[in-house]
């Protein structure tokens, strides 16, 4: 088979789009996966800053079973008590590491924001101490290293 033969047939082979088809699949997984994770906590972000403030009670926690790089996420059932307005329950799903898992128990008091057009749409900003305010932030860590290498 001559050369001109082999690059005719190889034209005209379906086969050659295999890779290209298995590539544009893997991609689209991928970004449908990780997309989705990454829209949430943009909206998380958002709502942060621009939501309405409220707080909530922790009514429930429960596992769902699924891990994110080995960190539990949460469904927490919410009493949630709006500055205007009557309190009413709210379902979030959160990953949390085991530290912090630790201070977000039942009866616990939450700073959220939430979307005033959509009630149900809940960002926690943080857990709040039995007053009612916000705990003190946690003191700077010093980074062990410094002091070893001269100074530029």
């Amino acid at each position: 088979m001559s050369e001109s033969d082999r690059a005719a047939s190889n034209k005209d082979n379906p086969a050659r789009f295999v890779p290209l088809v298995v590539f544009t699949i893997a991609i689209f997984a991928v970004s449908i996966v990780f997309g989705s994770q990454f829209c949430a906590a943009e909206r998380a972000k958002k709502l942060r800053a621009t939501g309405q403030p409220a707080t909530a009670t922790i009514v429930e926690l429960v596992d769902t079973g699924n891990r994110y790089n080995r960190n539990p996420e949460i469904k927490l059932t919410l009493e949630v008590v709006p500055k205007e307005g009557e309190a009413y329950r709210a379902i979030v799903y959160e990953v949390f590491d085991a530290i912090q898992l630790q201070t977000y128990v039942r009866g616990a008091k939450l700073d959220i924001r939430y979307d005033a057009e959509d009630p149900g749409e809940i960002a926690i900003v943080g857990i709040l101490d039995e007053s009612g305010a916000p705990p003190p932030p946690a003191p700077e860590r010093k980074n062990p290293l410094d002091g070893l290498l001269p100074k530029r």
